[in-house]
């Protein structure tokens, strides 16, 4: 098949979180089942520096306003991919808020790619099979391809499946966007770009059989429990997993040195390098690791608290890896000046660091709140 697949992230050349892995693995292994695939995010201020081959024109219209852009092509790793160029919407330093609070604009600049998406592959891709859309950032795609292009000859026909990877982020915003975007409002109150992508995908599909079923109901649907359950015959849980050529111990080649079960003497030689390069004492204690988003929703709230509480009455220490919302990276970077013997954090993405802390923990925190 011909695949067209639309994402905001993508594991090494933009993340956040796992969404960017997972739409990496989902590239690479439809590509080696033998379908075309050409994947499609915004070039991001980090992806300037990197070289791109040739380029096409794209222009589009939302609420009566002519945008145009550049579509520039980018071979990584042996995978077609495409970002659109457009300075005022994606030069930013970062990609969906400004380390406090989202951007005020994230409809606008999100619903444009998906448009230019829609727009490129009708122009350049025309032998398109499928469009394969990730979280809310792609989810007004499946409302343009109904309600903007149902006669079109090229994607009047082409299905659009929706993946779900965190339903708790849905993007609401006042209902005056859906005039600004071109969107159909119907009755809503407020425009909410997850539910365009739950409500009009001719598929839905999420992360896992259980994550599924758990939509179905609230709290876990976060207000969208009765459409996920009108989408039930057409909603799957399929699982998500982990990359095991880039996170085996035994051959990663981002750890100073590798180890397996039957021999874990390189995993003390990783935690040796963590300790000596973030100043955190030699010991013989544990030492507990974490690499996540730095967010209320993974339950910040109530681990710094409890990391407050615990560390004062243990010898262990802690180590974490993440970006995320200003008011706990500052609270973080807090408990490192109360705890300099047992706490670090290093706020920031790097997938290399990221390899190397989960190499060498002895425990992970899992943050999240269930």
């Amino acid at each position: 098949m011909r695949i067209l697949l639309l994402c905001s992230e993508f594991e090494g050349l933009i993340k956040t979180g796992g969404l960017a892995d997972a739409c990496k693995g989902i590239a690479s292994s439809l590509q080696a089942a033998g379908h075309q695939v050409t994947v499609m995010l915004p070039r991001y201020s980090n992806l300037y520096s990197r070289p791109t081959a040739q380029w096409q024109s794209v222009f589009v219209k939302l609420g009566g306003v002519e945008y145009g852009c550049a579509v520039r092509q980018l071979k990584f790793a042996g995978i077609d991919v495409r970002l659109v160029e457009h300075d005022d919407f994606f030069h930013r330093e970062r990609p969906y808020d400004d380390g406090s609070y989202g951007y005020a604009d994230n409809p606008l600049r999100f619903a444009f790619f998906c448009k230019v998406a829609l727009e490129w592959c009708r122009q350049y891709m025309p032998d398109v099979e499928l469009v394969h859309g990730h979280d809310w950032q792609t989810a007004v795609a499946a409302a343009y391809l109904k309600q903007h292009y149902a006669a079109d000859p090229v994607l009047g026909k082409v299905p659009y499946i929706f993946t779900v990877h965190n339903g708790a982020y849905q993007l609401t915003c006042d209902k005056s966007w859906f005039g600004k975007l071109d969107l159909a409002a119907g009755d809503d109150h407020f425009l909410n770009m997850l539910e365009q992508g739950v409500r009009y995908a001719s598929k839905v599909s999420t992360v896992s059989k259980g994550y599924r079923d758990e939509l179905l109901s609230e709290p876990a649907a976060n207000g969208l429990a009765t459409l996920y359950q009108k989408r039930a015959a057409d909603f799957v849980g399929i699982l998500n997993g982990c990359d095991y050529q880039q996170w085996d111990p035994a051959t990663d080649l981002a750890l100073v040195q590798n180890y397996q079960q039957a021999d874990l003497t390189g995993k003390a030689a990783c935690k040796a390098y963590l300790r000596h390069r973030f100043n955190l004492p030699e010991s013989a204690v544990p030492l507990f690791v974490a690499v996540s988003r730095i967010t209320g929703q993974k339950g910040f709230d109530y681990l710094i608290p409890a990391l407050r509480r615990w560390l004062p009455t243990t010898a262990a220490q802690v180590f974490m890896v993440g970006t995320g919302e200003l008011q706990y990276c500052r609270q973080l970077y807090q408990l490192q000046d109360d705890y300099p013997a047992q706490f670090r954090f290093f706020e920031g993405f790097d997938e290399t660091l990221a390899h190397q802390t989960e190499a060498a923990g002895d425990f992970f925190f899992n943050a999240v709140v269930i």
